[in-house]
């Protein structure tokens, strides 16, 4: 179901970029990845709603988008 969800998020255009780290570099795609992806794109859908179109949450849009590239990537 995950990489259903994951091959239709791709051709809709959003990009599935290897996860790496400073003590592990890897050049291929890896079912973490795919998760990442998926839950990033749950998660933003859900919690990512602009008070009146301001371009905030609790805090900038900017930091709420690293936020949530962190934690899919660590759920």
């Amino acid at each position: 179901m995950m990489c259903l969800m994951a091959l239709r998020l791709i051709s809709k255009g959003k990009e599935l970029i290897p996860q790496t780290t400073a003590w592990y570099q890897k050049q291929d795609v890896t079912f973490s990845d795919v998760l990442a992806l998926v839950r990033r794109y749950i998660w933003a859908d859900k919690y990512v709603k602009s008070i009146h179109g301001t371009g905030y949450v609790l805090f900038p849009i900017q930091k709420w988008e690293a936020i949530l590239d962190l934690l899919a990537a660590a759920a």
